[in-house]
């Protein structure tokens, strides 16, 4: 993988290859903004269910372009799903979703 970067620095260097912007090629950048939670409060997030389906969309894509990638490239592809302990935490703000009635507030 050295040898490889090394290689392609050096055509860049000379004028042989262009840089890659892995913003346009990928979309991702190399650092991600972040709204420390102490900065808002639970007060800020509220349920967004289309939010939600536009999150997932993307995630979905994204997972798609993986295989896609992969299989351009002839290459295995392994998605793995970490393990996570939810016992002992306390989630951070609990809301339920729009439009339930009195007794359904009451029977939940």
């Amino acid at each position: 993988m050295r040898i490889t970067a090394l290689t392609e620095q050096a055509l860049e260097w000379i004028g042989l290859l262009s840089p890659v912007d892995p913003v346009k090629t990928s979309g991702i950048r190399d650092e991600v903004v972040r709204i420390p939670v102490h900065a808002v409060g639970p007060d800020a997030y509220t349920r967004d269910d289309a939010f939600q389906r536009q999150v997932l969309a993307h995630y979905e894509s994204s997972l798609s372009a993986m295989v896609d990638m992969a299989a351009e490239a002839r290459a295995w592809l392994l998605f793995v799903t970490p393990l996570s302990n939810l016992r002992d935490f306390a989630p951070f703000k609990s809301e339920n979703r729009g439009g339930l009635t009195a007794q359904q507030l009451r029977t939940w």
